[in-house]
This record gives C-alpha cells, sequence and structure tokens, in this order.
C-alpha cells in the first residue's frame, strides 16, 4: 500500500488519517497548530485595545447565547468605535487563545496583495500572473492576471472537495509540496468569465507576493500589517513542511481580538488608529462585488470582491471574512463596528 501511496503522490494520506479518523473527527481542527510546521509572526508593537464605556454591559438575548453555543462558538467580539464593546468565550477558550482562521487568511492575503501594490512590487491587478510564475508564462494562462485570482476567476481547475481525502484541497492542507500541486493544475475556463471558490488562487497569490518582495508572506505581512496594527500576540502561519510555504489558504492562527484588528483597518480605509496600513482605494476597491463574472449555475456574482465575501442585508453592504468552520470578521460601516465569530 505505501508503494501505491508514493506512486500516485499521495503520501499526504497517512497524515489525513492520523490528524482526522484516528482522533475521532473527520475535519480539520481550530486547534491544528501544533499538528504542523509553522512560522512565527511576532507582536512586535502591542497596542491594547481600549474598552468602551458600555463594555460587556449589554448581554446578549439567551436565544443568542444559546445558538452560539449550538454552533460551538469558541469567540464571540464586537468593536464599536474602535473599542472593545463586548466580548464572550467559550470555557475552552479565552482572549489569548490562538484559533485556525481557516479561509479568512484567503482575505489576508487579499490585503497583503494591496501592500505590495503600494509598494511598488506589482504594478496592478491586471498585471501577469506570469511575470511572477513561469509556469504561467505560456499558453492560456499567459492570460491570467492578478485580478483574476482574487476574485476568483482564473478558470484553473483545482478541485475544492474537502471531503475527498485524495483530492487538491486535502493534499494541501495535509501534504508537503504546495508549488507543485498547485502550478501544475489546468485551465477549465476562459480567465475574467465564470467565478468559482478554489483555494488554489490565494496560493498562487501567496506565491507571486514571495517572488515579487523576495520574502516569506509572514514576513511581509508582519511588517506591513501586524506590527502597523499593534497586534498583541504572536500569530503563526502553518507551513507545509519545515521553513517551507506558507499556508495561505487557510491556517493563520491568531486571537479573537488580533483578528479584530483586521476588520479594523477595513472598516477604516486601510487605518489603524493614527496609522494609515493599507491603501484606502484598495479597501474600497476589494471590498465592492466584482459583478463581471457569473457562477457555474449562471448567476451574477454581487456577493464577492478581491477575496472578501459581501453580504447585502437590510440595506447595508457588509464585507467579511469567511472560514469553513464558522469564522468571521465582519465590516459594518453603518454601526462603525466590527464582529468576530469564531
Amino acid at each position: 500500500m505505501h508503494g501505491t501511496l508514493v506512486l500516485t503522490d499521495n503520501q499526504h494520506i497517512y497524515k489525513t488519517f492520523s490528524e482526522t479518523v484516528l482522533k475521532g473527527r473527520l475535519t480539520p481542527s481550530i486547534y491544528d497548530l501544533d499538528n504542523f510546521p509553522k512560522r512565527a509572526i511576532p507582536a512586535e508593537n502591542p497596542k491594547p485595545w481600549e474598552e468602551h464605556t458600555e463594555y460587556n454591559r449589554r448581554q446578549l438575548p439567551k436565544e443568542a447565547i444559546d445558538y452560539l453555543k449550538k454552533m460551538q462558538t469558541v469567540a464571540f467580539l464586537i468593536i464599536k468605535d474602535g473599542k472593545v464593546y463586548y466580548e464572550r468565550y467559550s470555557d475552552a477558550h479565552d482572549k489569548n487563545a490562538l484559533s485556525n482562521s481557516f479561509s479568512m487568511a484567503k482575505t489576508i492575503v487579499s490585503l497583503l496583495i494591496g501592500a505590495a501594490i503600494d509598494d511598488g512590487y506589482i504594478q496592478s491587478v491586471n498585471q501577469p500572473v506570469g511575470d511572477f510564475i513561469p509556469e504561467f508564462n505560456k499558453g492560456e494562462k499567459k492570460k491570467i492576471t492578478i485580478k483574476h485570482l482574487l476574485t476568483m476567476t482564473s478558470g484553473i481547475e483545482f478541485g475544492e472537495q474537502y471531503m475527498n481525502p485524495f483530492g487538491y484541497m486535502a493534499k494541501a492542507y495535509y501534504g508537503d509540496d504546495l508549488w507543485n500541486i498547485t502550478v501544475e493544475k489546468p485551465l477549465r475556463h476562459s480567465p475574467g468569465k465564470v467565478w468559482k471558490y478554489q483555494g488554489g488562487n490565494t496560493l498562487l497569490l501567496s506565491f507571486v507576493l514571495e517572488m515579487a518582495t523576495g520574502k516569506k508572506i509572514s514576513t511581509y505581512f508582519s511588517e506591513k500589517i501586524w506590527n502597523p496594527i499593534g497586534a498583541e500576540q504572536t500569530a503563526y502561519w502553518s507551513l507545509d513542511k519545515e521553513d517551507g510555504r506558507e499556508k495561505s489558504f487557510c491556517c493563520f492562527y491568531a486571537t479573537a481580538r488580533d483578528f479584530a484588528r483586521l476588520g479594523q483597518i477595513c472598516l477604516d480605509s486601510g487605518k489603524f488608529q493614527t496609522t494609515q496600513v493599507l491603501n484606502p482605494y484598495y479597501i474600497k476597491t476589494a471590498t465592492t462585488p466584482i459583478n463581471f463574472a457569473y457562477d457555474e449555475q449562471n448567476e451574477q456574482v454581487n456577493w464577492y470582491g478581491y477575496s472578501f465575501w459581501i453580504l447585502n442585508h437590510k440595506n447595508m453592504q457588509i464585507p467579511y471574512f469567511r472560514g469553513i468552520l464558522g469564522q468571521y470578521i465582519f465590516i459594518i460601516l453603518e454601526k462603525n463596528a466590527v464582529v468576530v465569530r469564531l
């Protein structure tokens, strides 16, 4: 059996089963940090949140609390007017506990693309991916731009079947060679036409960032975002192997309070308190529905931007980060609020 797994490039199966089935579950966990190699992102410039004058004075209705418990919520946090307004944690979690972001990391990578454009490492979102990744400098893949990756319209077929232990996502999460399993994938649609949510697009963005900046994305993130926003705790990004590449489609670990800072810079047009961290124009564009593409059911995509999800609710357009096990950062401009749920 071992030989078959090696010959079919499925050695990741050992890790998949040891970290799921043998632990009595079928999916990854928010507490997977120590199960994989990781890169630390130190909090070198901590700026503690102020607490709102109404901090935790108003309690959630019993029905809401019961629902949070039913959905196994470990952290629920509201930032209002730039201050901690409400927070609640499960017995197994507290304000210093780290949680897996899962796909909220895709939105973090989008923010890094904005930083790299501002720094001049990338010309614009319309720059071809082939300028950075040689495998994309030939054939139809030459047409793929950074914008196509940001908007999930590259046309590449990666496969996003989370329950398939032999699929692309299992290899990406549990395997040890993100580059080779990602750059080899074929086109299925012409770039810019069809929206299909796939983590491989985000991995390609992180490869672009690495090639453009000459830095690991954790290092660049630390310099451009994590320290400028005054994160209080060291964060971590899981790697495919020791000193390898970040699993940029997922697996960024931080506290609820520090995740909220990422929402706050989006709420405040790229600014955190008095520090301009990211370009306001990029934030505005990234959180606006793309509208130019259609999904595979031929429905116009008005719920997605540059790796931001967008909720239309009661005449409010609410951008948000989203992870597969219910991780959310909601950015509510009309309420001057950020809501984090882990």
